[in-house]
């Protein structure tokens, strides 16, 4: 599925979910105000179930996104990071430098190139509010760093190919916090 096909699912599916939650709160109210009989207020309730499940269900589908985060997180904080990503490489002292600047809710670059076999340190500036990674989790690969702070990481990719970067915390990536790594 393309990137446009999921993000028009994506928010249809939500926008979806939030009419249901408004639509049975509504309901459940005007009943219970009313006094109408149990069948409308079974009938809100489950609105507002499905609406929330809804909702559930697509913000954990995405890859990277909030299910995959906490179904992985190894006790890591809720705000995101390591889900199923190995130990971060310290960074090549004399290797070249791609840096990476975080924001909510965009990277920049969103796309860069490497040659297969080159070592890169990738150094991830955070310049948001909130924590931030830059992850390929086909590579196994993660930098991390919190609002305001740098951290890096050595990179080397051995095989040619376009692989994906995203930030894992929970519907980040779904905002538009990913982009690519060209390998020649």
């Amino acid at each position: 599925m393309t990137m446009m096909a999921w993000r028009f699912l994506y928010w249809l599916f939500f926008a979806v979910g939030v009419i249901g939650v408004v639509l049975g709160a509504a309901v459940l109210l005007r009943a219970m105000h009313h006094r109408r009989p149990k069948v409308l207020i079974v009938t809100a309730t489950l609105l507002i179930v499905a609406g929330l499940s809804g909702i559930v269900i697509v913000v954990a589908a995405e890859p990277g996104g909030f299910g995959q985060n906490i179904m992985g997180m190894g006790g890591m904080s809720m705000m995101g990071g390591r889900s199923d990503v190995g130990p971060t490489p310290a960074a090549s002292p004399g290797a070249s430098k791609q840096t990476m600047r975080a924001s909510e809710f965009a990277f920049l670059p969103a796309e860069f190139s490497v040659r297969a076999g080159e070592t890169l340190n990738v150094e991830l500036q955070n310049g948001g509010s909130i924590l931030h990674t830059f992850t390929i989790h086909d590579l196994n690969f993660e930098v991390e760093a919190n609002a305001g702070q740098k951290a890096s990481g050595a990179l080397r990719v051995e095989r040619p190919g376009i692989y994906e970067f995203i930030c894992s915390v929970p519907g980040h990536a779904q905002s538009g916090m990913r982009g690519r790594v060209i390998v020649n």
